[in-house]
């Protein structure tokens, strides 16, 4: 291509029929794509870039007023405006005095102004004015005519040329209205009006600006994600209001409970948790309250959840070579010893790690969506939107799992051992678990609690031990030289430090697969959480299952010596 001429003429044959200016880069590059050395990229990059709007700052802050319209893995397309060379931007001053169709001058005119283009930048910006406001008056979508106004009403502004900024607005107020009314549901063209109207400050009539936002609240009051644009917006306009900012507040919180107690079943939970995250957030303490006591009522089985059930075969070779490992000791305290170093039930950390990003891998879809995880009873206890909070959440999950299926197992494993070995003699068995750390109090109740489970009383002896597993990692955490009780400050009261930080304290101290599973068993909210459901009375009663897993912890940690692992006899596998 050898001129400006020619260019002109190519563009000028892309732009029939364009709905977008990126339309016009697409029919710029085909019927083949140019060299990299063809002046033609000059007009593509043009179109190519994608203009960003008030609602987009963090971009805006980067880019500027257009953004490069890929970005992969560092390289983008176009490149960026700023480091575009002069011959690449007289080429668009060149294509701007020869194109008056608006898709171009809209286009062009706008980047020449952005790039403050001698000799007068204003006069370009008011020609992109005029090509902006003569698209919204054509055949392009409603959302991209919304953003030409929008796009128009900024450069008046910015040019300080309020006597353009005063003929734009009322186009923008009639198109409002006119999005309003329509019977298809188009709030995003409605929402941009108001946006730039909003932005607009005193140039924006105060009447029709309060008009807009009462019919638009009302035309989409039965949607409360809309109400709340609307609301959100009014709080914007009205900043200076304090109290009609506080009012758009609580109306907002107050639509989201009133479509939450419409609803039932777990739509009405999630509703709930929105409300109260909106009360919250606007500081509504006694909204919060009262939708915080609609979400206590709530109970397990009035979420309409359905239970899956997934089942996994064990060989009864493989069942009977464990329950013979665990059998097979010389005495009772060998067995029990075995019993204590058969796991991590949990599964080896790196390996569930490694299992769950297989899975993220090739089921990413379900790992891309916000996910709430509820507690037995029912209420929210996480909320997980992250990959790094997905992939962490997974592997909670899985050792869950893991020791789900340990749990109904280890029943069998006691049973076999005290069907050989006839119960030992509370003394013995408080002999038995004294170590270093374990205190003979406290292994005495360990003794108490074993000697239950064989009874069949297996609540009382999960609640005997679940406070003496506590103390047994309090004592760990003390010989490490860990702090375990604080003292007051000032009139700020002293107390023990919760089991969650010890545990964290103890990573490092002894092999991490084990630590995870004792968190995952007694402390972690989206685990088993032992030790949190029994102390608050989240666990209706204990059964062999629970009572099993917390004497497996006992056994374990009787095995530690100050802090660190015994060598276990290896099980089999």
């Amino acid at each position: 291509m050898d001129n400006v001429d020619q260019l002109t003429d190519l563009v000028r044959m892309a732009l029939p029929g364009a709905k977008r200016w990126s339309d016009v880069a697409d029919a710029l590059r085909k019927p083949e794509k140019p060299s990299d050395e063809d002046p033609v990229w000059a007009a593509i990059w043009a179109f190519d870039y994608m203009l960003l709007n008030s609602r987009s700052a963090e971009k805006r802050e980067r880019w500027g007023d257009f953004a490069p319209a890929i970005e992969i893995q560092g390289r983008v397309h176009p490149p960026p405006l700023k480091t575009l060379p002069d011959k690449v931007v007289a080429t668009w001053a060149a294509l701007a005095d020869r194109l008056t169709d608006p898709v171009a001058a809209s286009r062009l005119n706008d980047l020449l102004w952005v790039k403050k283009w001698a000799p007068k930048p204003h006069e370009r910006a008011r020609a992109a004015v005029s090509a902006y406001v003569a698209l919204a008056q054509e055949d392009w979508g409603q959302l991209v005519r919304a953003e030409c106004l929008a796009r128009a009403l900024e450069l008046a502004l910015a040019m300080k040329d309020a006597a353009r900024a005063t003929e734009i607005v009322p186009l923008i107020v009639a198109a409002a209205r006119e999005a309003i009314a329509s019977k298809d549901l188009i709030p995003g063209v409605t929402f941009r009006h108001i946006e730039a109207l909003v932005g607009a400050g005193n140039v924006a009539p105060t009447a029709d600006v309060d008009a807009l936002l009462r019919e638009s609240g009302e035309a989409y009051s039965a949607n409360p994600y809309y109400f709340e644009s609307v609301k959100d917006l009014e709080a914007t306009w009205a900043r200076k209001d304090k109290d009609r900012v506080a009012r758009a507040a609580r109306e907002k919180a107050e639509r989201w409970k009133e479509v939450a107690l419409a609803a039932s079943g777990l739509q009405r939970h999630s509703l709930l948790q929105k409300a109260v995250e909106v009360a919250r957030l606007h500081g509504l303490r006694d909204l919060v309250a009262d939708l915080r006591g609609e979400l206590q009522k709530m109970r397990l089985e009035d979420l309409g959840l359905s239970t899956h059930e997934v089942s996994a075969k064990i060989s009864q070779q493989a069942v009977d070579r464990i329950l013979a490992f665990m059998a097979g000791g010389a005495d009772w305290r060998e067995c029990l010893s075995r019993f204590g170093s058969y796991g991590p039930p949990s599964g080896t950390f790196e390996k569930n790690v490694a299992s769950v990003q297989e899975l993220m891998r090739k089921y990413p879809l379900q790992f891309m969506f916000e996910r709430i995880v509820l507690d037995a009873e029912g209420r929210p206890i996480r909320r997980i939107a992250t990959e790094q909070e997905h992939l962490d959440a997974g592997v909670i999950d899985r050792e869950a799992q893991q020791i789900y299926m340990w749990g109904h197992f280890a029943p069998s494993c006691l049973k076999a051992i005290f069907d050989r070995y006839s119960m030992p003699s509370p003394e013995d068995l408080t002999a038995f678990f004294t170590t270093e750390f374990i205190t003979p109090d406290v292994a005495e109740r360990i003794a108490r609690s074993l000697l239950l489970y064989h009874e069949g009383q297996f609540d009382e002896s999960l609640h005997i031990l679940i406070p003496r597993l506590e103390a047994v990692v309090r004592e760990l955490c003390s010989l490490i030289g860990a702090v375990i009780i604080r003292e007051p400050d000032g009139a700020k009261p002293g107390g023990v430090v919760a089991l969650g930080e010890l545990m964290s304290v103890l990573q490092g101290q002894f092999p991490e697969s084990w630590r995870r599973y004792l968190r995952n068993l007694l402390n972690e909210p989206t685990g088993l959480n032992l030790r949190n459901r029994v102390s608050h009375g989240l666990l209706p009663r204990g059964g062999p299952a629970e009572a099993a897993l917390a004497l497996h912890a006992a056994c374990f940690l009787r095995l530690l010596n100050e802090g660190q692992p015994a060598d276990p006899e290896t099980p089999p596998d």
